[in-house]
């Protein structure tokens, strides 16, 4: 029984490799191309269902903590999803324009992240131009704050406009404790 146990193990170790040995390398570039696309492809899906977990959170925690009517909500949830998407656009170029994506290893495997493009070689006027690039760029975002408080006036109490802003500080606030917690 061992025997035959042993036998069959052998055979199909030596049809895997025969299998592969005559193989085209183009091939197993081209398989570990799709293996690789199949990797990101699920990675992306997961970031997509993440955020959409996070954006429920953020909605339930805020509805909830607003008090918003039923009404309210109706007209709230539209206008600050757009709010929200444009501070998110404003600080996406500021993460372009102050961050690099460099390689790194982690847990063995090649990843990106994003570090603060500072450069202890740059020059006072390369230093100066990124802090006033950093100015212009918190401007935008205030210029986006501003526009829609008087979009959410229209909605929202001014208790619960500024119950708003708290919000969502004690929702940033909440998730990165769980982060640090994992």
């Amino acid at each position: 029984m061992m025997k035959k146990q042993l036998i069959i193990s052998a055979f199909l170790v030596a049809v895997c490799c025969l299998d592969s040995v005559g193989q085209d390398p183009e091939s197993d570039r081209s398989m570990a191309n799709t293996h690789k696309k199949e990797y990101q492809a699920a990675k992306q899906k997961e970031r997509a269902e993440r955020k959409a977990q996070l954006e429920a959170q953020r909605s339930a925690y805020i509805t909830t903590r607003l008090g918003l009517t039923t009404e309210q909500a109706r007209e709230f949830w539209p206008v600050y999803n757009q709010y929200h998407a444009e501070l998110v656009a404003t600080k996406k170029l500021q993460v372009k324009k102050f961050f690099k994506k460099v390689k790194v290893m982690k847990e063995g495997k090649e990843a990106e992240m994003k570090v603060i493009i500072l450069k202890d070689d740059w020059t006072d006027a390369q230093y100066k131009e990124t802090m006033e690039s950093r100015f212009k760029m918190e401007e935008e975002k205030l210029k986006v704050e501003r526009r829609y408080y008087q979009e959410f006036q229209k909605v929202l109490s001014v208790k619960q406009l500024s119950r708003l802003y708290e919000s969502e500080e004690e929702f940033k606030r909440e998730i990165l404790r769980e982060l640090k917690k994992r």
